[in-house]
Order: C-alpha cells, then sequence, then structure tokens
C-alpha cells in the first residue's frame, strides 16, 4: 500500500484548513455569548468578515453543522445563526478518539473510582425534594425485563442529575458508553443490575454514603449494560466511521497506510457517496483519516490525537454555562486523581521534563511573561501524562483547555501578577511531590492550589463588582 507523509499532530498547521477555519470559528462565536438563535450573517458577509472566499467558508462550515455550533438557513433571509452544540457531539469526538486508546479494565476503574465516587458524594449532600420523587418512582420494580434495563439506565441518569456536577456527569457517561462497547453480545443480569442501582439510590436519599458508594462499586463490578444509551442518537455516517475504523484495526493498517479511494469504499460499505463523505469527515475530524486531493491522492489512515475531541468536549462545556464553583470541583477530582497516580508512576525522562517546565513557569511568572498562562498549562499537561491513564489523562486536558478558553474571556481588576504568582508557587510544590514520589502530598496540594485559585477567583469578581458600581455611581 502507498505511503504519505504524516503532519504533526500536534500543530495545528497539521490540519486541513477547513478544520482550521472551523475552529476559530467556533470559538469567535462562543467568546462573543451571542445568544443561540442570533443571526451571524449571509455567506458572503460572514466570509467577507473572516477575509476569506465562500467556497472556503462553505468548507468550514459543514464541520460547524456537523459539531452543531452553527445552523444555515437557505433561501431568502437566510445565512449562519449561532446554534448551541449538543451534548452528543461532545460525547461522539470522546467516545471516537478514546475507543481506540485500548484502554485497560484497571485504567477504567481508576478513572471510574474518581468520578463517580465524587458524583455520588455530591448527590447525597444535594439531592432534594424533586430528586426525592424521580428516585422513589424509578425505585419502583418495572413491569418486564425490557423495562428493567431502559430503568436502571433512568436511575443511573437521575443520580447523576443529582449530584449537580455536569462535567463529571459527562464524563460518567461516556465511561457508560465505552464500557457498553465491550459489553455487546455478552449476557448480563439485568434484574441485579437494577437492583444495585436502587440500592445505591436509597441509600443516597437515607444519607448514607458509605452504603451508596458500596452498592455503586457493586455495580461497576458487572459487566455494564449492553443496551441503549438514552442519550445516543447515533446517525448512518457514525455507524459507517465505526466500520471503517474496524476494518482499519482489522487489516491492521498504519497511520500513512492508503484506506482507498470513495469509488471503492463506497461499494466496500454498500453507503451512498454523501453518507460516505459524512463518515470521512468524523474521522477526518479526530486525525483517524486523513484526505489527500490532487494527484497522488486518496484517503489515507492517520493517527488519532486527542485535540479534536478536547475541542469539541471544551465548545459543548463553553456553552452550558458551568458557574467556576463547578469547573474548579470537576478539578479537584481530575486533577488530584492525575497528581496522585503521576507521582506513584513518572518515568525519569519525564521528571527531568516536568523538572525544566516548572522552572519555566515560575521564570515566567516573575515578571510574569506575556506566555506565563501557556507555561502554568504545560506543567498541567505533564502532570497529566505523567499518571499513565489514558483516561484520567485525557478528562484533565479537557479541564485545562476549558480554563483557558475561560481565563481568556474573564475580566478582572486585579493585577495578573497575582495570579501567575499564585499558580507558579503552587505548581512548584505539585511538581516536587510528584518528583519525589509523595502520592498523598501530591493529590493534597493539588487540592490546596484549586482551593487557593478558587478564592483568587472570588476576590478578584467581588472587587471587579464593586469598581463598577463606583463607575456607574452618580
Amino acid at each position: 500500500m502507498r505511503k504519505t507523509e504524516q503532519p504533526d499532530p500536534a500543530s495545528d498547521d497539521g490540519r486541513p484548513a477547513p478544520i482550521r477555519l472551523a475552529r476559530r470559528m467556533a470559538r469567535e462565536v462562543i467568546e462573543s455569548e451571542a445568544p443561540v438563535g442570533t443571526y451571524l450573517g449571509a455567506l458572503p458577509e460572514v466570509a467577507q468578515r473572516f477575509r476569506i472566499s465562500v467556497p472556503t467558508l462553505r468548507k468550514a462550515i459543514v464541520y460547524l453543522l456537523d459539531d452543531g455550533v452553527v445552523a444555515m438557513r437557505e433561501g431568502r433571509g437566510g445565512g449562519l445563526f449561532v446554534a448551541a452544540p449538543p451534548i452528543e457531539s461532545a460525547m461522539r469526538a470522546m467516545h471516537l478518539y478514546l475507543s481506540d486508546r485500548n484502554l485497560s479494565a484497571e485504567q477504567v476503574a481508576e478513572a471510574r473510582k474518581a468520578v463517580d465516587g465524587a458524583l455520588i458524594e455530591r448527590a447525597l449532600r444535594f439531592v432534594d425534594g424533586s430528586d426525592h420523587d424521580v428516585l422513589r418512582a424509578l425505585i419502583a420494580p418495572p413491569e418486564n425485563e425490557t423495562a428493567l434495563a431502559a430503568t436502571a439506565e433512568a436511575l443511573e441518569d437521575a443520580v447523576l442529575a443529582a449530584a449537580r456536577q455536569p462535567i463529571l456527569a459527562l464524563f460518567s457517561r461516556l465511561m457508560r458508553r465505552l464500557g457498553n462497547d465491550d459489553a455487546m453480545g455478552a449476557e448480563h443480569d439485568f434484574h441485579t443490575e437494577w437492583r444495585l442501582r436502587c440500592d445505591a439510590a436509597e441509600a443516597i436519599l437515607a444519607g448514607n454514603l458509605a452504603d451508596a458508594l458500596s452498592s455503586w462499586d457493586a455495580r461497576r463490578s458487572l459487566a455494564d449494560s449492553p443496551g441503549v444509551d438514552p442519550d445516543r442518537v447515533e446517525r448512518l455516517a457514525d455507524r459507517i466511521a465505526v466500520a471503517i475504523k474496524t476494518f482499519i484495526g482489522a487489516e491492521r493498517l498504519a497511520p500513512g497506510d492508503e484506506l482507498g479511494h470513495e469509488a471503492g469504499l463506497q461499494e466496500r460499505f454498500a453507503v451512498s457517496r454523501n453518507t460516505l463523505r459524512d463518515a470521512i469527515r468524523i474521522l477526518e475530524r479526530s486525525g483517524a483519516v486523513r484526505v489527500a486531493q490532487g494527484r497522488g491522492g486518496g484517503i489515507f489512515v492517520g493517527a488519532a490525537e486527542p485535540y479534536a475531541a478536547i475541542e469539541m468536549t471544551s465548545l459543548y462545556l463553553s456553552t452550558i454555562r458551568l458557574d467556576f464553583a463547578e469547573q474548579i470541583e470537576a478539578r479537584r477530582v481530575l486533577e488530584a486523581c492525575a497528581a496522585q497516580l503521576g507521582a506513584a508512576r513518572i518515568a525519569p525522562d519525564l521528571a527531568t521534563e516536568l523538572q525544566a517546565a516548572v522552572a519555566a513557569d515560575v521564570a515566567a511568572a516573575r515578571i510574569p511573561t506575556a506566555d506565563w498562562a501557556n507555561k502554568g498549562a504545560r506543567v498541567e499537561r505533564l502532570v497529566a501524562q505523567a499518571c499513565q491513564n489514558p483516561l484520567v489523562e485525557f478528562f484533565t486536558l479537557v479541564m485545562i483547555e476549558l480554563s483557558m478558553s475561560e481565563a481568556g474571556r474573564s475580566k478582572t481588576i486585579l493585577p495578573q501578577a497575582d495570579l501567575a504568582r499564585l499558580v507558579s508557587v503552587n505548581h512548584a510544590e505539585i511538581v516536587d511531590a510528584i518528583i519525589t514520589r509523595r502520592p498523598i502530598d501530591a493529590a493534597f496540594r493539588t487540592r490546596q492550589y484549586l482551593t487557593h485559585l478558587a478564592r483568587w477567583h472570588a476576590t478578584s469578581l467581588s472587587a471587579t463588582h464593586d469598581d463598577r458600581r463606583e463607575r456607574n455611581a452618580p
């Protein structure tokens, strides 16, 4: 099979131009905070705003429509409108990337212990009267086996809703979907599954954390239900994308190998050209395939990278208007888990790289330099990498991306130098605990750092509000 050079997957420049343009447009839409339904303009107007041609814009719009960032109306009075990326867009992007990572049962269990444990504890603290009514209704025995499976899923969703933590709930649902993939075709005891979820729900309502965690852990020890995920609306293009990925694996094709041309792939998978193109676009977005145009072109196997899934998930979370406390709570869970695992597992070469990164972070914060935030983000990405758990690393990278994009939009009157010093000092303490292999201290330092960050944010918010009141006073 023919080989073609692969672009650098970590670089924005390695991605096709329409994908880069779509990302830029998506960020602008999100950062504008324009309400859903806001008219962005007719295609010629939007193209002029971005200094591109209408044909180039149309290529980028295809990706924006796929992700649900914009909607388009044809005809008179038509054009682009702001839309809210649906949860399914984020779920599909994460699932597409992580299903290729060959996650072990132990890695999934580590991530689930952290995420689900935090969700159960929060559900017990925040459950209210409306949650009580929903859970009580679902605990009643269903009429038949089919209803049993659906009720078990509904019970889990009701517990996640009671936790009031949309970020961790999203990641928990993703892990359920990944488990569904592994359990397809397996025998499953739906009655035991439902009974354990009932036990967990009853323990939450009774305020018994130990029993709630015990039942939830026992429920996780069963194979995940191969039933239909209630959040999932699968398109034909999604199924073909999965079939193409399966074909790549079965044929043991490597990055750079030629997958084929449109006509041959249409015939192989028995689909129309439009459906095939939709499927290829999904895979191209994640980097799993690469399309080369012109002479010697074709469709080639790529190397799936996390950037598309991270961006789509961060984009979705940006649109649901999370408050800072929700982000900090999720970061406490995920980053403390990554730091603890990293302190137990960090490789010597990564330890050296991490030491250099934190030194650069501290130096950049003294001034601070214009790129001090990027220096700090590099430290956090390396800490995530040190944990050697692709699932925990991915979740942590999503939170870093979300925090960076939120920071870019925040307006504060407090000196950024104070924040830079706070971040760099705490990073140095966390990294020291990781490199000297003190897992408990690494987790503690991480949670302490995020507590300090939450306090800084609260002070900043209060100072900004006071300043606005003074300026608006007669």
